[in-house]
């Protein structure tokens, strides 16, 4: 075994269970005398390496000097001393490949390399100081003499201890420190060591579930595949949760509102994914798949879609249909198995994110589509559009027309069809002659052969057509402005405006535009706003609710329809918002109109005659009792107290 100096290795220490690379390297280096940090990177690899917590370079030098029964490959060190693990299911191929080459090359990694990672862009940042669990390391000294960097400790976003739910502690050794020299746990740093904060529940539930999770994927994330494999989980969970649609639409706003409800601001901001811009960590997982995202935002959405990590990765994720599971009913009236369950499987397509699906009977043919999911108990009954109604359906027709010598009407009874069916497949199948059809048959194909029988003109023939329309027109009306025109005959300016503009510009008369003295409108319109809105309320009849629609209606001023024009009116504008009436305001006015109205006309009021009198539904009038009751003690009481 010759390490980079030519000189043999004497020893070389086995990794303990989730001990960092650079924990295994400060043993070597404490054992071997304690050398200087550049004195040990060349023995060891030939050149000073960064031995951080993800990605350490130049690991296949070292094991490729180590003998080949210990085990010790670069496979072993990579799997079990590094992050590679953690961040292996959120890589596509080509990345896993690029961080596994840039760990085991046995030659300097360039920085070219180590950028692709993606690691260095990473949002969520490193921890400042090693972190240690003080029961962990009297297990350690305990089980195997000392204690040791845990590879999971480290990990952002772990604050406490996954096996003994304790907070960790900073250790005295600041992370950029250990870049450039070897600092071996021992037992002064445990001494030395504060905690890394102090938390209680839920927060504390919430940082042992986050630890757990996290330890769960150092030590089997490299068994889940690529990050193909964790989008499409994402795509089932996200229906499952009804956070995404049928046709793949996803709803981010509510999925973020879900998880800061779920999770709740103080422990996002201590695990730093507390994030108030527009583009948050949830939204740069779900529709940014090509950026390398922390492994620990991922979690968090594992535990919020699945519960766990674990339950993300082991528990199956059932598709969410938009029909329920199948198996699904036959809807043909003649089939041996209407209405039962026998189509087990189904063909969904998306327009226009609306569900297509197209349900077909095994056994008669019989197919028809639904664009609209409903619950599986409501598919036996209803109208469906039928696609195809299969051999089976059509061989009754022709039993029931040739053999039986059933009428049309017959026909229609025993398949549950209408006339124009009967006809239409009659035809088609040589049953009938075009003639044998219905009047309403006869009648649409006469329209639609005259219809087919009108010229079609050429574009430039049309053009020719609709300019001499429209220089008649003209001429007919030598005095007209450009809008008179277009009210005559909109027809033809439309199809110029669309077709022909430049030539419509040169030959019509030039627009003209209305100046509109806009405070001397204002003026004009509130009075007559004014006294339209105090007619409403003071209405004798049923109180009609004040809207902008009920005032432009009763006015007869359109022009406040346009929202253009409603910017220039301030003083009508304000008025206007300033009455308009909430339903709980029109309710409430209906209510005193009852209570008034039923008083004068038999002198007994009761909640009773006030919701009948006031129209207004039970539901909306169960929070307006109380109102109801104050306006009958008005009534009834205040006059007796005078």
């Amino acid at each position: 075994m010759i390490p980079m100096n030519g000189k043999p290795l004497t020893f070389f220490p086995v990794p303990y269970p989730d001990e960092t690379f650079y924990s295994v390297i400060c043993r070597y280096d404490f054992r071997k005398g304690a050398q200087s940090f550049r004195g040990t990177s060349e023995e060891l690899f030939g050149n000073r390496i960064a031995l951080n917590t993800y990605a350490p370079t130049r690991i296949g030098i070292l094991a490729g000097h180590l003998p080949k029964r210990t085990g010790l490959k670069a496979e072993y060190f990579i799997n079990h001393t590094t992050a590679f693990p953690y961040f292996s299911p959120f890589l596509t191929k080509e990345r896993r490949d690029t961080f596994l080459e840039y760990m085991q090359s046995d030659t300097a990694g360039s920085k070219s390399k180590f950028f692709a990672l993606g690691t260095g862009k990473l949002r969520q940042p490193k921890n400042l100081y090693l972190r240690f669990c003080a029961e962990c390391w009297i297990d350690d000294i305990n089980q195997y003499g000392e204690p040791y960097w845990h590879r999971t400790h480290q990990l952002p976003g772990v604050f406490m201890c996954h096996h003994h739910g304790e907070t960790l502690m900073d250790s005295s050794v600041c992370s950029a420190a250990a870049n450039e020299n070897f600092f071996m746990a021992s037992e002064e740093m445990m001494e030395k060591g504060v905690p890394c904060g102090i938390f209680k529940d839920p927060v504390s539930e919430k940082l042992i579930a986050l630890s757990v999770d996290s330890e769960f994927l150092m030590q089997q994330g490299i068994q889940f595949g690529s990050y193909d494999v964790i989008l499409k989980k994402y795509d089932l969970w996200l229906r499952k949760n009804r956070f995404r649609s049928y046709s793949g639409r996803t709803w981010p706003k509510e999925l973020r509102d879900a998880i800061f409800t779920y999770y709740g601001e103080t422990f996002l901001k201590q695990v730093n994914a507390f994030d108030e811009r527009s583009v948050t960590w949830v939204e740069r997982i779900i529709f940014y798949p090509d950026k390398l995202q922390h492994p620990m935002y991922h979690i968090l959405l594992m535990q919020f879609l699945a519960g766990s990590a674990l339950s993300f990765f082991k528990e199956k994720c059932p598709e969410t249909l938009p029909y329920g599971q199948g198996p699904w009913p036959c809807r043909n009236p003649i089939c041996p198995y209407n209405l039962k369950d026998v189509i087990e499987t189904i063909e969904i397509r998306y327009d226009m994110s609306y569900c297509r699906v197209l349900f077909k009977c095994p056994h008669c043919g019989f197919a028809y589509r639904r664009k609209n999911p409903i619950p599986k108990k409501q598919q036996y009954n209803g109208y469906v559009y039928i696609a195809e109604y299969g051999p089976l359906w059509e061989a009754k027709l022709i039993d029931s027309l040739v053999n039986q010598h059933l009428t049309p009407r017959q026909t229609c009874e025993l398949l549950q069809c209408d006339f124009y069916t009967v006809d239409k497949y009659a035809v088609q199948m040589g049953l009938w002659e075009d003639g044998a059809v219905t009047s309403y048959s006869k009648r649409n194909k006469k329209a639609i052969s005259i219809k087919s029988e009108k010229t079609v003109l050429s574009f430039d023939d049309e053009r020719t057509e609709y300019r001499n329309r429209w220089r008649q027109l003209i001429k007919e009306h030598p005095k007209a402005i450009r809008t008179a025109l277009i009210l005559i005959d909109p027809k033809t300016y439309t199809w110029l405006r669309k077709n022909d503009l430049d030539w419509y510009e040169k030959q019509s008369p030039p627009a003209q535009y209305v100046y509109t003295d806009w405070a001397a409108k204002d003026k004009e319109c509130f009075p007559i706003i004014k006294t339209a809105v105090e007619i409403l309320r003071n209405d004798e009849g049923r109180p009609c609710r004040i809207t902008k629609g009920m005032i432009i209606r009763s006015t007869g001023m359109h022009l406040l329809k346009r929202k253009k024009s409603l910017e220039h009116l301030p003083l009508t504008t304000a008025y206007i918002s300033e009455n308009m009436e909430s339903l709980e305001q029109w309710r409430k006015r209906k209510i005193r109109w009852a209570v008034k109205t039923i008083y004068e006309q038999s002198g007994r009021l009761s909640i009773a005659q006030v919701l009948t009198k006031s129209a207004i539904s039970r539901e909306c009038f169960e929070s307006l009792t109380d109102y109801a009751s104050e306006c009958i003690d008005e009534i009834l009481i205040m006059p007796k107290e005078k």
